[in-house]
């Protein structure tokens, strides 16, 4: 995605600058769509031209879904958002003239991880921190870079437990999830583990102090990571399916017309994450933002 700042009048009266993304798919759909509802100019390309008139056409019908179920983001209306939104069939359209390229970010996150490079400029970050503020997001910013980066290394820990607890027969794959929903996810959507760990004594040092050992303990009998597949994912599936058949649950690209699958993710998928690459591009001034 690239923007290019208009006019600061034009801007600040607008409140809108130009956005152009250089990404079509469910990715970019999403990214679109977050951007024009800030009051984002977004243009849309991929190389083959039918894949952008298609993604134009599910926008519109997502604007409108999400106006019906009451999610539509921002203050802006279906019709102002949509106006905000258009294709182009020519890359050099999209970045000539650009301060800020972005590609293949995931949604349904508010929060975006940005990873600076170690020669990237401190006024860099802040652009970028100011940029993913201004559309409603929530920034990190790594120290330094790590596989996986942050969200996906702490959701592929539960997710290992969880699977190692189902497959020992511990508990039904139905009883992680409520552990979760209805337990410790509730308290940590709200406070984050060290916050929630600080209120559960006399401040964090008094929580280390009288847990720390047993902690250990536990964490030890974690064992190896182990590969999901086979015939225990395939019930897992079919436990999830019970509540979310796989014919609600759409594609990459939700066939028209049907929302069933398209709205229960948007109000039901929140374990997504943004990840963003930072690098300085000095000689053109431009931010190059880059997701897995």
């Amino acid at each position: 995605m690239v923007f290019r700042r208009r006019s600061s009048l034009e801007a600040d009266n607008l409140k809108m600058r130009q956005s152009h993304r250089c990404i079509n798919g469910q990715i970019g759909r999403s990214w679109a769509l977050r951007f024009a509802s800030a009051g984002y100019l977004v243009a849309l390309y991929d190389v083959i031209p039918e894949r952008v008139t298609r993604t134009l056409e599910s926008l519109l019908e997502q604007l409108h879904s999400q106006s019906r179920d009451g999610l539509l983001r921002g203050t802006l209306g279906v019709e102002e958002q949509w106006g905000r939104i258009r294709g182009v069939q020519d890359l050099g359209e999209c970045v000539t003239g650009a301060v800020w390229v972005q590609a293949n970010p995931p949604s349904c996150s508010r929060v975006a991880e940005l990873v600076p490079a170690p020669w990237t400029a401190p006024e860099t970050v802040t652009r970028a921190q100011d940029l993913i503020k201004a559309i409603g997001q929530s920034p990190i910013t790594l120290k330094k870079e790590i596989p996986g980066f942050i969200l996906n290394r702490m959701q592929y820990a539960i997710m290992a437990e969880s699977y190692r607890l189902v497959k020992g027969g511990f508990l039904s794959p139905d009883g992680v999830n409520k552990t979760l929903s209805a337990g410790l996810g509730r308290r940590y959507a709200f406070l984050g583990p060290f916050q929630t760990a600080h209120l559960n004594a006399e401040g964090f040092g008094s929580y280390c102090e009288r847990y720390a050992d047993m902690i250990h303990r536990v964490q030890q009998s974690f064992g190896a990571p182990q590969q999901m597949g086979g015939a225990l994912a395939e019930h897992i599936q079919e436990e999830m399916a019970k509540e979310v058949p796989l014919d609600r649950l759409g594609g990459g690209q939700e066939k028209k017309g049907s929302q069933d699958g398209s709205a229960w993710k948007t109000q039901r998928r929140f374990g997504r994450r943004q990840v963003i690459e930072i690098r300085d591009i000095k000689d053109i001034n431009t931010v190059i933002i880059i997701s897995d």
